[in-house]
């Protein structure tokens, strides 16, 4: 997962900035930024899977940001350090109801900054209940059919038969779960 991280100081040595690349590499993602030495993306709003942004003194950069990563509909995790308050414009951006699907606004500690960072990305792109990944389907007349009769018998749409069907099969699969312990 491509992860745009975003902080309104830009240095490396900055403690904050190191907790929360640090937190995002144990998750796994790919961590683009502002950040002096980390790479920038230069189309970061269609590249990137999810935006987190550090904010600590006033930035209008950071409202923009944050703005533009909600409005192309990518899920925006706002960290404050414990005992800062939320700036007025972040406030405003977060009225809305369906912004604040979209927008998590957390106030961290050292201690309590990995957790909150993969609860955020576990419940945005990890929950298993959601299916979010589409592919095409290509099958002849008969598998068509079959896959048809199938579903009406099992009361089930056929997206939701397929999904049975692969989800059993991984579970009864035996190298698989070995490879995924």
């Amino acid at each position: 997962m491509n992860v745009y991280f975003f902080t309104t100081n830009p240095s490396l040595s900055y403690k904050n900035n190191l907790a929360i690349i640090s937190s995002l590499q144990k998750v796994g993602g790919r961590i683009y930024s502002n950040l002096e030495g980390l790479a920038p993306v230069f189309d970061w709003a269609n590249s990137i899977d999810a935006l987190v942004a550090l904010g600590v003194g006033e930035s209008r950069d950071l409202a923009y940001v944050i703005a533009l990563g909600i409005a192309r509909r990518k899920p925006v995790l706002y960290l404050l350090p414990k005992g800062l308050k939320i700036p007025e414009e972040i406030l405003k951006i977060n009225e809305s109801r369906d912004i604040k699907k979209v927008l998590m606004i957390s106030f961290f500690t050292h201690k309590r900054l990995d957790l909150i960072i993969r609860n955020f990305l576990e419940k945005k792109f990890l929950a298993d209940d959601i299916c979010n990944i589409k592919y095409t389907l290509r099958l002849n007349r008969g598998l068509n059919r079959y896959l048809h009769w199938k579903s009406k018998r099992a009361k089930k749409t056929k997206a939701n038969l397929i999904r049975v069907i692969l989800e059993s099969s991984m579970e009864s699969d035996e190298r698989y779960r070995e490879k995924g312990k």
